[in-house]
């Protein structure tokens, strides 16, 4: 099982991919939404910790072309911006949870684990989408 980090800042994402893969994680980071597009072609990740202002686009248009392919691939939402109309847009599109930078990587590595281990062992069947409405509320 894989996870897929979107952020275009390089410190944070460098620091999200080690801090997972030192917790034997498979973690994979990608620095723009064309460069994310490109790795979840070559492999689907079994979460996706997507930013939300990224130098070529919105994390939301990613967000909403994996829902409207039929995916539910759980979503955790990191963002240094808040806003209630951003925070109903990612509940309404799916997302697991929302964290607002900065967050402790714990706090994140514990989001990871527990959406992984909701993941059906079946590779074909859909993941259910937990959603803590009241972490979901955090700030973009």
């Amino acid at each position: 099982m894989s996870i897929l980090i979107v952020d275009d800042n390089a410190t944070l994402l460098s620091k999200i991919v080690r801090s997972l893969t030192r917790a034997n994680r498979s973690a994979r980071g990608a620095s723009s939404l064309a460069q994310a597009r490109q790795l979840m072609m070559e492999k689907q990740p079994s979460v996706l910790c997507l930013d939300l202002q990224l130098g070529d686009g919105n994390g939301f248009d990613l967000l909403r072309e994996i829902r409207q392919s039929g995916s539910k691939l759980p979503v955790v939402v990191i963002s240094g911006y808040r806003s209630v109309e951003s925070t109903r847009r990612a509940e309404q599109l799916g997302a697991a949870v929302f964290l607002t930078k900065p967050f402790a990587l714990s706090e994140l590595h514990e989001w990871v684990v527990k959406l992984l281990d909701a993941r059906p062992n079946d590779r074909g069947a859909q993941a259910s989408e937990p959603n803590d409405p009241d972490t979901a509320s955090n700030r973009n």
